[in-house]
């Protein structure tokens, strides 16, 4: 569901790393709490969280190039924050949050972590992403779920075959 136009499409890959930088744990728990808010995965075999993130791609202008969203996450405490206590990770796919200090990091490599620029033009724009847009997630200041960063899509090459598997 994440490709709604068949055939070879070209996709703008990237990792999202969401930490948790304030004062307390990020807690949801456990998934059957909240079914509203959280779909399970028969790929993956565990719960998802909805509605955490979405990716823009915008124009120079400020207009939308293209959009993406990450289907679901699974929240939980990936990687320790850097300059953060010693604390082992507490939280996981069945006991889902954001310890305090740790950051939760989402590959280029997952399914959905994407935006499909196959019809976008060559040419200079930024890339939006946006976390906890709903705010179903309570934090003490939302200004800080949304980062900017500037992203080039170069023109196709015509020594390049997409059928071909990209180098290591």
């Amino acid at each position: 569901g994440c490709v709604t136009t068949p055939g070879w499409r070209r996709l703008l890959r990237f990792d999202t790393w969401t930490p948790n930088t304030g004062t307390a744990d990020m807690f949801l728990g456990r998934p059957s709490r909240y079914p509203d808010h959280f779909e399970y995965s028969d790929c993956h075999m565990h719960n998802h969280f909805n509605s955490y993130a979405k990716y823009y791609l915008l124009a120079g202008d400020g207009s939308l190039a293209a959009e993406g969203h990450k289907q679901a996450f699974c929240l939980l405490d990936f990687y320790r924050y850097p300059g953060m206590d010693n604390r082992g990770a507490v939280y996981d796919c069945a006991n889902q949050g954001i310890q305090r200090g740790w950051q939760d990091v989402y590959s280029r490599s997952l399914d959905c972590q994407w935006v499909d620029v196959t019809d976008v033009a060559p040419g200079d724009y930024s890339l939006r992403i946006d976390v906890n847009y709903e705010h179903v997630l309570d934090e003490s200041n939302y200004d800080n779920n949304t980062i900017t960063v500037p992203i080039t899509i170069p023109a196709d090459s015509p020594d390049v075959d997409v059928t071909v598997a990209c180098p290591g």
